[in-house]
């Protein structure tokens, strides 16, 4: 069962009024809760926990690297960097 974990769209700090960002779509499909974080931004960082089967909906800098961590007992392992480019959602299909 997936459900959204925001009801609102996040937004990366500073992203709102720039022409160039994205929305992203971001679905943790792993059986362990991730941190997802983005830690190349100019004034500050974005972070936001995801649990199993959750998704979640956030503006960024096409160019911001989305890093995915992975939590088992008492560690955190980083397991993934993906670019926001990656995960954009195509304007056609945006009803946000």
């Amino acid at each position: 069962m997936s459900s959204v974990s925001n009801a609102v769209l996040a937004r990366c700090p500073d992203v709102a009024k720039s022409p160039d960002k994205v929305i992203c779509h971001y679905v943790n499909g792993m059986q362990q809760t991730q941190i997802i974080r983005i830690a190349n931004l100019p004034h500050g960082f974005f972070e936001r926990t995801v649990l199993p089967g959750n998704q979640l909906f956030f503006e960024a800098y096409p160019n911001a690297e989305l890093e995915v961590h992975t939590y088992e007992i008492a560690s955190a392992t980083l397991t993934e960097k993906i670019t926001c480019d990656r995960l954009a959602v195509p304007k056609r299909m945006r009803k946000i």
